[in-house]
């Protein structure tokens, strides 16, 4: 019973600390674009720890935790928006968005490999959140003034349908900052795999013995 009661502390002492620091990671904005969304100092992949270290679904649940805090530092970009642009953006940009980076440690059993499954889960779960901005922007904030300021009159005197230019649009804004932050993140989360072994030494004895 004591030893159960140890590693949930040491759980909560671990996730509430990579929570924090992913908090603080976040806050340190390298690029910021007009719109909202920035290149971070590798805010997320504390949070693919998590997952990585203590399953999956400690993962979404300290992703969800995450996602409330980012809503909390957030909350002035989401001022002046009717109802249920409000309720649609938070689900799509902070709650599920937030919340599926949780799944980063989706690969630790099926793949061996420390490297290869921490960088793949990083990849494949930012990859998610940047598919929830694209469906937000697409269907929440691709108006005409917005394409206008960011890409110029231009991109609206083509030939394409407006649902088409907004679906891009919100590919290219989006990109512009997700794509530099999955690279990144990606390469940040193979180095730590790489170099910061005591990091991953696992909990349980058998996926101990796995790792050596």
């Amino acid at each position: 019973m004591s030893t159960k009661i140890s590693q949930k502390t040491q759980m909560l002492c671990v996730s509430a600390v990579m929570i924090a620091l992913a908090t603080i990671l976040s806050l340190i904005k390298i690029i910021e674009l007009p719109f909202g969304g920035a290149v971070t100092l590798c805010s997320m992949v504390p949070i693919v720890y998590i997952s990585y270290r203590y399953g999956v679904r400690w993962g979404l649940l300290s992703g969800f935790v995450y996602s409330l805090i980012q809503i909390l530092t957030g909350l002035s970009a989401l001022r002046g928006i009717s109802g249920f642009s409000l309720v649609a953006s938070l689900f799509l940009d902070y709650f599920i968005a937030f919340t599926v980076l949780g799944l980063g440690g989706m690969f630790r059993k099926a793949i061996p490999n420390r490297v290869l499954s921490f960088g793949l889960g990083f990849a494949v779960c930012s990859t998610l959140r940047y598919l929830c901005h694209i469906l937000s922007g697409f269907a929440l904030w691709a108006s005409a003034e917005s394409i206008a300021d960011f890409c110029g009159d231009g991109a609206l005197t083509t030939d394409l349908p407006f649902k088409l230019v907004q679906f891009i649009y919100s590919i290219v804004y989006n990109g512009t900052y997700m794509v530099p932050e999955i690279i990144i993140g990606t390469v940040v989360s193979v180095l730590l795999a790489l170099f910061a072994k005591p990091l991953f030494v696992l909990d349980n004895v058998k996926e101990k013995k796995q790792e050596a």
